[in-house]
């Protein structure tokens, strides 16, 4: 067990949809300090047809935070994710636009058997396209601080559903979502363009395949007349079995740069990376084919969002 004495302050937990993890946080110096976590089940794990929904989430609640409460039971704790969609303990309510980060507003709170538990909602728009998103706003909330004030930063998330989000002085202005990591999956493991593919060898370079697939995405064919030829040149042997993941991502990662270099000047904003180094990589060199350079974000940016969300909603000084 965790030596938590006194300056333990907020239990925070990051509840997704296949997994979960929780927090023990302290103030620190410029961000929360960290004295211990735990791992959960997601939100898929309790069945929508559970006759004790809130029994099942409480196990899982309790896994991750039974024994720190036993020391401190008044600890506050604040959550964020798929644990407060309509398939989890409790919906809380999307937010619309534009809408300030760690406000401390739009909470849905749970009474669980371990106290109250605040969950973040999610933000939506409904023009010029619906769209919305769930967590990633507790991201942005924790990358406020290190951005530059006074002006407009671009911010990227990479991942199954990637984020661009526009960030102006603390407070959410706009965002679009592109499926390109779901639909990397769908192409490479599902289809006829993966089958092509062969396993990369052990030393395989992957940017070469990847630039492969930038210079498909800015010949600016229909996606679905593109990907397409990756399988054509694997026969045509223009292209080797072994660098087809890595085409099918840069394709789609070009593609998805490219329409946003049509709709702004990418190089005349600040832009910033929120994920790991695997995605982010291919991301900042996607970028470079329109002259934009980005930073990378902190890895610790949902925690930071958490203990801002909780000072915001006043669980924390």
């Amino acid at each position: 067990m965790p030596n938590v004495d006194e300056a333990a302050q907020l239990i925070a937990l990051d509840w997704g949809t296949t997994h979960a993890r929780s927090y023990l946080l302290a103030a620190g110096h410029d961000a929360p300090r960290l004295l211990d976590q735990r791992h959960g089940d997601g939100i898929l794990s309790v069945a929508a047809d559970d006759p004790d929904r809130d029994g099942s989430f409480n196990a899982i609640l309790g896994s991750m935070v039974a024994d720190w409460l036993q020391g401190d039971p008044g600890l506050p704790m604040i959550a964020c994710g798929m644990v407060g969609a309509a398939q989890g303990w409790r919906e809380a309510s999307y937010q619309p636009l534009p809408t300030p980060l760690a406000a401390g507003s739009g909470l849905t709170t749970v009474d669980t058997h371990y106290g109250r538990l605040p969950i973040i909602g999610g933000v939506k728009k409904s023009q010029p396209n619906a769209d919305v998103i769930r967590g990633e706003e507790t991201q942005l909330a924790g990358l406020v601080p290190e951005l530059d004030p006074g002006q407009a930063t671009l911010v990227v998330m990479p991942g199954t559903h990637t984020k661009w989000a526009r960030v102006h002085d603390g407070v959410l202005l706009d965002f679009d979502t592109a499926m390109s990591g779901e639909l990397f999956s769908l192409l490479a493991d599902q289809s006829m363009i993966g089958r092509a593919g062969a396993p990369a060898a052990p030393d395989q370079d992957w940017r070469v395949g990847f630039d492969w697939g930038l210079d498909r995405a800015e010949i600016k064919d229909s996606l679905a007349f593109a990907a397409f030829v990756i399988r054509s040149s694997v026969l045509d042997r223009q292209l080797p079995a072994t660098q087809v993941r890595d085409a099918i991502s840069g394709l789609l990662i070009g593609a998805e740069v490219a329409d946003r270099a049509a709709k702004a000047d990418l190089t005349q904003m600040p832009i910033v990376l929120v994920g790991g180094t695997s995605l982010t990589e291919r991301y900042v060199r996607a970028l470079a084919r329109y002259g934009a350079e980005a930073s990378i974000a902190p890895d610790d940016v949902t925690v930071r969002g958490l203990w801002r969300s909780a000072a915001g909603a006043g669980l924390i000084d």
